[in-house]
């Protein structure tokens, strides 16, 4: 072999080592981890949340979230959509809370190189309110098959009212939150703030002390109450609009002990609403009847809890509505 022949052998095989070799194998393959608009290895900025809950009650409530504390005890499902389209960029990764901050389940997310994101959360991750459907996509000024116009995330809901409940059956409450226009640079040193907002209502009933001790009471029957409708959200504002036919709204299991809520369709009532207790009375060796009143309930709105309050005699029902609103 002649010595020109030796040197472009040579020259060869360092070429194959080198194309190889970890560092350029490395350099080569720079793609982000989302696998859109990905950022250089050297621009990566890891996509970080601070969460927190809109207008909370004092003290708790064991199937609502009402701190930060519910907050960071549970996970949230997050989705991020690039700005002004509908193109996913997080799909559904579940967040949750370690040691001091929200991380994702299934690794670190980047921000884009460039452009801006629209994010959208919702609690519990887990749905177990299989009575409602998440549409997270960010809809820009568009009209959708149905013939609502939006621009935000909604909620599409049927089968109301919910039991919550806690302990080994545990139905909590669903909170969202819709973040848009976000930005590297704009995420600052706490991350992403996601305000998450109750879009339901919340009903309670309660006996008063005049109705006795010897009354129990069955189930609760409102009329003229819609249960299904569509709820969106642009980030500061909730807007439901209830679909279907009025009907009867009917609470069994002896509902009034005052500490079980059960969620409801915000929706607003041009007309009292009748309240039917069906109620069992011992001192009448266990008799049972219905006892019915005209309430004037005016509107169920997101955000709040209503407490009702029945005295019950063996002719009578009065419902009491003082006082029966609370910020939630």
């Amino acid at each position: 072999m002649t010595r020109a022949r030796r040197h472009i052998n040579i020259s060869l095989l360092l070429a194959v080592v080198v194309l190889l070799s970890p560092s350029f194998l490395l350099s080569s393959c720079s793609s982000g981890d989302d696998g859109m608009n990905e950022p250089t290895p050297q621009d990566k900025q890891e996509i970080r949340f601070n969460p927190g809950v809109w207008n909370f009650m004092e003290g708790t409530r064991a199937a609502t979230f009402n701190n930060n504390e519910d907050l960071q005890a549970g996970t949230f499902k997050c989705y991020a959509y690039e700005d002004g389209t509908t193109n996913l960029y997080i799909d559904g990764s579940t967040v949750s809370y370690s040691v001091d901050q929200w991380l994702f389940n299934d690794g670190k997310h980047y921000w884009p190189a460039s452009g801006a994101l629209n994010f959208f959360a919702f609690m519990p991750a887990e749905l177990e309110n299989t009575s409602c459907t998440f549409d997270p996509t960010a809809y820009n000024s568009s009209t959708n098959s149905d013939g609502y116009s939006e621009d935000s995330p909604r909620i599409v809901c049927t089968g109301l009212p919910v039991e919550l409940s806690a302990g080994e059956t545990t139905t909590q409450e669903l909170i969202y939150a819709y973040t848009a226009n976000q930005s590297k640079a704009g995420q600052g040193v706490s991350g992403v703030t996601l305000t998450f907002k109750h879009p339901f209502a919340s009903v309670s009933f309660k006996m008063s002390e005049a109705s006795g001790t010897n009354v129990t009471i069955n189930s609760v029957t409102i009329e003229g109450v819609k249960n299904n409708g569509i709820c969106t959200f642009n980030g500061s504002e909730t807007s439901w609009a209830p679909s279907g036919e009025a009907t009867s709204l009917v609470i069994t299991g002896n509902p009034a002990t005052g500490n079980t809520p059960y969620l409801v369709l915000p929706q607003s009532f041009a007309a009292n609403l009748t309240f039917t207790v069906n109620a069992t009375w011992s001192d009448w060796s266990n008799v049972t009847k219905n006892v019915s009143a005209s309430v004037n309930v005016g509107s169920w709105q997101s955000g709040y809890s209503y407490t009702y309050t029945f005295t019950l005699s063996k002719y009578a029902l009065t419902v009491s509505t003082e006082k029966y609103t609370e910020q939630w």
